[in-house]
């Protein structure tokens, strides 16, 4: 385990269901970013899921399946799911912001 001392008196929490920081749009982001690169349009921002739970698998499932969209060349979710946290995790914070108070 590593010492932990340098961050005495810090403050680490998380926030795993969106109350404390409005992270939907990296979350959109990072959905958008997969749908380009697989040639969909991309989600607007008030389209996106409400739920960070349903993102990768939800949301891009239900996109990229939908009667909708104009490509419906089967995707393998496990793949587009790796690569979504690949991309989140790569910009987690670029647009997210606590909410106030």
């Amino acid at each position: 385990m590593s010492d932990l001392t340098a961050h005495n008196g810090a403050t680490i929490a998380f926030d795993l269901d969106g109350t404390l920081v409005e992270s939907a749009p990296d979350l959109i982001g990072a959905v958008n970013a997969i749908l380009i690169a697989e040639g969909f349009e991309p989600l607007a921002y008030n389209e996106g899921p409400p739920s960070s739970a349903v993102v990768p698998t939800g949301c891009c499932n239900g996109v990229l399946r939908s009667p909708e969209s104009k490509k419906q060349t089967p995707v393998p979710l496990a793949a587009l799911v790796g690569r979504f946290i690949s991309y989140y995790s790569a910009h987690i914070a670029d647009e997210s912001l606590p909410f106030p108070g």
